[in-house]
């Protein structure tokens, strides 16, 4: 696309109508291709970070837990039994737990933020 912009520069000096009439027509195409695989406009709702410590304020999943909306780690503290979070989970149904680091699925990194109801 780099190649054909230093085309259409050269055309808007000699005629620029057509050049306009070109861009348009560009802008058109690329925009009505998005059809089987396409990769460039995609953006993943989770990605999970193998082998990431759990910290405060990472969004983690329990482990066998059939809900998969995520949980935030409140806090993470040391204690007899090994590395505890407490997470708290916002939204419509909020709810706090402390579960064991090591019942903790892998920290994720969340790019779909949850939608208001009320927007």
């Amino acid at each position: 696309m780099n190649y054909l912009s230093v085309l259409l520069e050269r055309l808007d000096k000699i005629d620029r109508a057509i050049a306009k009439d070109l861009r348009g027509e560009i802008r058109k195409i690329t925009d009505a291709r998005d059809f089987g695989l396409v990769f460039a406009h995609h953006v993943p709702e989770t990605v999970d970070l193998p082998g990431r410590q759990v910290r405060t304020n990472d969004k983690v999943r329990v482990r066998n837990d059939v809900d998969t909306a995520p949980w935030v780690t409140a806090n993470v503290k040391r204690g007899k039994n090994g590395r505890q979070a407490l997470l708290v989970r916002r939204g419509a149904e909020s709810a706090e737990c402390t579960k064991p680091v090591a019942d903790l699925g892998r920290v994720s990194y969340w790019a779909a933020e949850p939608q208001d109801d009320a927007a």
